[in-house]
């Protein structure tokens, strides 16, 4: 939010830490879906 902020307002912001925070959400996000749907369902 930070990162989108900046870029709409010329604020300065640390997009490389927004976007490491991302990536890092996003790999989460698709490990436990991996996780969750790797289980045989009942």
């Amino acid at each position: 939010m930070d990162a989108l902020r900046g870029l709409l307002l010329g604020t300065p912001h640390r997009l490389a830490c927004d976007v490491a925070a991302l990536l890092v959400a996003a790999a989460l996000g698709v490990a436990a879906a991996s996780a969750l749907l790797g289980r045989p369902a009942r």
